[in-house]
């Protein structure tokens, strides 16, 4: 991230306007006031580096290169520039101009390029889609440069394809800005050209279905219709379009679902109402997977809609307003919530307006029956609108609902004919049945409100709104007293249905890279545990990046997670505005906890929890007895800062019964101070684990056949480079000594120069690995080595080992924590123990599948789930305490 600084050149109201719109987040608008403020002061450093920073913000790197580089010719030896330099073309993919820049940044003294430099050695994956997600990993090297993020993407057209824009018609900023920010530049030149034909045709829209235009749509769309006819499968889905006249809203709608199919299989049903305009002679020319229905005689929208779901042949009905542009991905995303969660039984998208302001993430009702679209007018891209959450209700604009059930339930209730209020009534008899109903917001619809029936409730269609919501209102009348809240009263709880769970804020660095370090995966347990026991989470890093990969597997699971510059020096701020809505906040790290226990103490009813993760003055300790580094000020100022923290938390964990002795013995006699597992594995995982050690023996791992050792562990934790450098110098020798054919592959992230030094003919080093790909190689390994020479506490890495069948080979650091060790694992803290150490488990299969036996059983007592949870439940919620006596 960039570093704010104050502008020492000329003041303007441009400039000041700019400022405010980069603290609000709004990137567009501040680079347009930043351009305006430098025609007038062309040398104001400080405003071309942040013109720079707002479009890099926006995705417009070539344009950020060129601002940045007109502020490199005022000051061309400021480091903090030369290390914004090296981010965006790390950004842009540009590995060697990345590192040229920070290699002149840290040159000048500046701490943050140097530690750039050793990370740039091995990149960050490349950010993956939720669908990509799920598929096969590949290998991938481990000098692979880092690529740009994978945008859900729109089916490749011809070059004429989209047309250009119509009568240099332009969308909002807002809008273009949504669409960047979700799905890429490339998409914004389809759907602008799309709003500009509505633009033209929208005041004579009987002209359209002889325009060019329109030809030109219609080409496109019958093209893609049967190219997706001639797929194999089962239909997931079954799209429904219910229209009545309106052909210029159809054409363009049928043209966005078409071009966004994804990985799914579907039908388009046009259910058409009884049009007298080119729908009837234009929709049923269109083939391939659109069927066009059309009533015998006008029904009124939800008998169009319930008669048109009697000819569904998808897994699931999806109803979709003519009036919308769905954006990439939307069906996909759409309908993964049903195989995410078993009990949900309706899913709806966001609805973004035409201007790209937010309509609804999900809707709200009261207990007097009156409703809210939650969200009206606000940023579509802001994280509170951004996580999958239950909702009263969802706009029938966009829906899902398992075809079944549909059926079941009776569609909708032709008590609320003609229209209106019959998506809601839905909702309520979803969940009657004991389903959920939520909002995915990952999915997300242009809504072009109003289109259909209007907007005045006095008149036509529109005046049954008021009629149906009263009529909802009473047949849900008790429902609405019990379930919900008093009218615009604790808008926090109603927009999600908390109104009876307890709500969670976990604090730590950054969104937990689950599959990147141990911490993170730790941090990830803990919070699906939290979910688990039916928690409402929130998610705040203390950088506040949003880091789409990782950020969109917590949000697609049900957990606010806090992003962004509106936050930036904001905490007390939003604790403030939240501070009766948590019960309990998780803090994490002693460096990141002391920033936020002042405010945290200062008010709020939470009752704050700590992780150590370990006593990391202990490791320093290690540290300097082994190699001399650190000095004793130093770990003093540590040791005093740990307990510092532990000092002010109600609850302080650790996951090793040393460190909780030492802690225990320094705080106050009331705070509670427990050791907690760190890390948790479920039954699939440690029958897995089971069949493995149970094979060993049937491999060939001897003296005579070609072994495989294997190290994981992610390298911006030190314990790991200096203990995998000094197995490879010092013992690995020893092993091949006496195992010629042993080979070595060394999995984590970020791995430095010096461990990508170690590469050989016997030596691996892979960096970063999948979780799949980990569980290959786990699997194929003969023995899992971790070489640790100091540390703190129990080492994530050993236990996922253990819980994997893995016969282990570690040091009595290695394997801290751990009770009756020796009879788990293989321990040997010289070279020359170790070696034997690694030996006798490759040499004696019988006593190596005895031990990981014996672990695994050691990992179902002590690292159980179910165990941790009720811990959490006990120390986050304790009763209150019982009042005097009458």
């Amino acid at each position: 991230m960039f570093r704010r600084r104050r502008s020492e050149g000329v003041a303007s109201p441009r400039k000041d306007e700019g400022d405010l719109a980069r603290d609000q987040g709004d990137w567009a608008r501040a680079a347009e006031a930043y351009q305006a403020h430098l025609q007038h002061a062309p040398e104001d450093f400080d405003i071309w580096v942040q013109l720079g920073h707002a479009r890099k913000e926006e995705g417009r790197y070539a344009d950020a290169l060129v601002a940045y580089s007109r502020a490199r010719r005022l000051k061309p030896r400021d480091h903090d520039l030369l290390l914004n330099l090296g981010h965006l073309h790390k950004r842009m993919g540009h590995l060697e101009a990345a590192v040229s820049f920070y290699e002149q940044s840290a040159g000048l003294g500046n701490p943050h390029a140097r530690d750039e430099l050793m990370r740039v050695a091995t990149p960050p994956r490349t950010t993956e889609s939720p669908l990509q997600r799920a598929a096969p990993d590949a290998p991938r090297p481990a000098h692979q440069p880092p690529q740009p993020p994978e945008w859900p993407r729109l089916r490749a057209g011809p070059d004429n394809w989209p047309p250009e824009r119509l009568d240099g018609f332009w969308i909002t900023q807002t809008l273009r800005d949504f669409i960047i920010h979700g799905y890429g530049e490339a998409a914004v030149p389809y759907y602008w050209f799309l709003c500009s034909v509505m633009a033209r045709r929208r005041d004579k829209p009987e002209t359209f279905p002889e325009s060019e235009e329109c030809a030109q749509i219609l080409d496109r769309v019958k093209t893609l219709s049967a190219e997706l006819a001639r797929s194999d499968g089962p239909l997931d889905a079954t799209v429904i379009i219910p229209v009545f006249n309106n052909f210029l809203d159809t054409l363009l709608c049928l043209s966005t679902v078409l071009e966004t199919a994804g990985e799914r299989r579907f039908e388009v049903v046009v259910a058409d109402d009884g049009s007298s305009d080119a729908t009837a002679s234009l929709i049923p020319t269109l083939g391939g997977v659109v069927r066009y229905l059309r009533q015998p005689q006008n029904l009124g929208f939800l008998r169009n809609c319930n008669v048109a779901a009697e000819t569904a042949r998808g897994a699931h009905v999806v109803l979709l307003n003519n009036d919308t542009l769905v954006l990439p991905a939307w069906l996909d995303r759409l309908l993964a919530p049903f195989e995410a969660f078993p009990s949900v039984g309706l899913t709806g998208s966001k609805l973004i307006n035409w201007d790209g302001t937010l309509q609804e993430a999900g809707g709200i009702f009261w207990d007097n029956g009156s409703a809210w679209n939650f969200g009206r007018g606000s940023d579509a891209r802001a994280p509170e609108f951004n996580y999958l959450k239950d909702v009263d209700y969802c706009s029938g604009a966009a829906i899902a609902v398992p075809t079944a059930l549909w059926r079941e339930l009776g569609g909708f209730d032709e008590a609320f004919l003609p229209a209106y209020c019959e998506d809601s009534d839905l909702a309520f008899r979803v969940r009657a049945a004991g389903y959920r109903t939520v909002l995915n917001p990952s999915s997300s619809v242009i809504h072009h409100e109003g289109r259909s029936h209007g907007r005045d409730l006095t008149t036509g269609i529109k005046a049954y709104q008021v009629a149906n919501q009263a009529k909802l209102a009473e047949r849900w009348r008790d429902v609405l007293r019990r379930d919900h809240l008093p009218h615009g009263k604790d808008v926090l709880r109603a927009r999600d249905r908390t109104k009876h769970a307890r709500h969670v804020l976990f604090v730590d660095h950054y969104v937990p890279q689950w599959d990147r370090d141990a911490g993170s995966r730790t941090i990830y347990q803990y919070i699906r545990l939290y979910q688990e026991l039916g928690c409402a989470v929130t998610f705040w890093p203390d950088n506040l990046h949003h880091d789409r990969d990782y950020a969109s597997r917590l949000q697609d699971l049900g957990v606010e997670v806090i992003y962004g510059p509106k936050f930036r020096d904001g905490f007390d701020a939003f604790w403030t505005s939240r501070k009766d809505l948590y019960d309990a906040v998780f803090l994490s790290r002693p460096n990141v906890a002391e920033k936020y226990l002042p405010t945290l103490r200062a008010g709020g009813r939470a009752r704050i929890l700590y992780y150590g993760h370990d006593l990391h003055f202990r490791r320093m300790e290690a540290e300097m007895a082994l190699h001399g580094r650190g000095n004793p000020e130093d770990i003093a100022r540590t040791r005093e800062s740990e307990i510092a923290v532990c000092r002010q938390c109600d609850v302080i964990f650790y996951p090793s019964p040393e460190e909780v002795a030492v802690v225990r013995r320094e705080v106050n006699a009331d705070r509670r101070v427990l050791a907690i597992p760190a890390y948790v594995h479920n039954t699939e995982t440690l029958d897995a684990g089971r069949e493995k050690a149970r094979r060993i023996g049937e491999d060939k791992a001897s003296r005579d056949g070609s072994p495989t050792l294997m190290f994981v562990g992610g390298f911006n934790h030190t314990p790991n480079v200096d203990g995998i450098i000094w197995f490879v110098r010092e013992v690995m020798p020893l092993i091949s000594r006496e195992a010629p054919g042993v080979r070595l592959q060394i999995a984590g992230s970020n791995p430095p120069g010096e461990v990508l030094d170690l590469s050989s003919e016997r030596v691996e080093v892979l960096g970063f690995v999948t979780d799949s790909r980990l569980k290959a190689l786990y699997d194929s390994a003969s023995v899992v080595v971790a070489p640790l020479r100091f540390g703190a506490g129990v080492k994530g890495k050993v236990i996922e080992a253990m819980a994997r069948g893995a016969p282990v080979a570690t040091t009595s650091v290695g394997a801290q924590g751990i009770a009756s060790a020796s009879r788990l694992m293989f321990l040997g803290d010289t070279p020359e123990a170790l070696a034997q150490a690694v030996l006798q488990a490759l040499e004696q299969r019988e006593e190596a599948r005895t031990r990981a036996l014996a672990a695994l059983d050691f990992i179902s007592n002590h690292y159980s789930a179910q165990a941790l949870k009720t811990l959490f439940a006990e120390v986050s919620f304790p009763p209150a305490p019982a009042g005097p006596a009458s």
